[in-house]
């Protein structure tokens, strides 16, 4: 995983390689690399500009290394901070999209599809290590890239970030300074709000899951083919399939999103709910994990 950090006002990269801490800086168009008491003087095989979405954290750019010395590196940040940034930016990503929900019952999916676009791009670049997002960490648990301690703490965190964020949404719904914001204060709590579904459960699962799945290849490959522009084209393809899939199940394709906006609402019971929302969105994000090497082989083959 890669990830951006500013330290006095200089651009490092940081990389986590088995447990170890790598940082990239760029210096007089070079790259420097810094590694945690190791010899760094090897080849980079993916320096990484950070990339986050409501999707998920990607290793996106690729830069020649020319030197490298030993570093001490900061310790990792203890499982409160992480519990906390991740809280933090769930609450962020459901807060915008309750008024982004006001904004496709007002102006349509037009409006809707180009303000969540923006809003994924500025995520991408300013939320750090927290995605914001459950499946990316059951990923990186299967890759063995994170503890099962560690995925527990973050989703929790998300969970609480993105449902407590409905008080403070509610509050300035209830002020009613908007005349969207009419009677929304009411219309959105729990067991008073609808569900999205329009078609069966299994169905809508399946639209989650293949949806995520898209998402996750076409990061993968954006990944791998390093095109300019990167981190727009991954949430462009992102904001797309949440449009395609939006008239049938919602389109949420991340469980925090569908738990801070959905869970409790008329029209599917829990256990729907956790069908659709949890096990839908995380399998198609886990068979990313295994399809890719497939499709990445395909690409090899025709490029010969």
């Amino acid at each position: 995983q890669w990830y951006q950090r500013r330290v006095h006002g200089k651009q490092w990269y940081q990389r986590r390689v088995h447990g170890k801490q790598w940082y990239q800086r760029r210096v007089h168009g070079e790259a420097w690399v810094l590694g945690c008491g190791v010899d760094t003087r090897q080849p980079d095989h993916g320096a990484g500009a950070m990339h986050r979405h409501l999707h998920g954290l990607h290793p996106l750019g690729v830069v020649s290394v020319r030197t490298g010395q030993k570093a001490d590196c900061s310790p990792k940040p203890g499982l409160v901070k992480t519990a906390l940034n991740e809280a933090i930016a769930a609450a962020d990503l459901c807060g915008v999209c309750f008024e982004l929900i006001i904004v496709a019952d007002n102006y349509g999916l037009a409006a809707y599809g180009l303000y969540l676009f923006l809003a994924t791009w500025w995520w991408s670049l300013h939320w750090g290590d927290a995605t914001a997002c459950a499946y990316n960490h059951f990923e990186s648990y299967i890759e063995g890239n994170m503890t099962l301690q560690e995925v527990i703490v973050r989703v929790v965190g998300q969970v609480i970030g993105g449902v407590a964020v409905f008080r403070l949404i509610q509050v300035l719904w209830a002020i009613e300074i908007a005349e969207t914001h009419v009677g929304r204060a009411h219309s959105s709590v729990y067991n008073v709000c609808t569900a999205d579904l329009t078609v069966p459960v299994l169905h809508a699962a399946i639209i989650e899951g293949v949806a995520t799945w898209v998402c996750r290849i076409g990061s993968r490959l954006i990944s791998l083919k390093e095109p300019q522009h990167a981190v727009a084209i991954d949430s462009f393809i992102a904001t797309s399939m949440v449009c395609a899939a939006f008239s049938t199940s919602g389109g949420y394709l991340n469980p925090i999103l569908a738990t801070g906006l959905k869970f409790g609402c008329r029209g599917h019971t829990p256990m729907e709910f956790f069908v659709v929302y949890w096990i839908g969105s995380s399998l198609g994000a886990i068979s990313s994990i295994y399809s890719w090497p497939h499709v990445e082989e395909a690409i090899k083959v025709k490029a010969e």
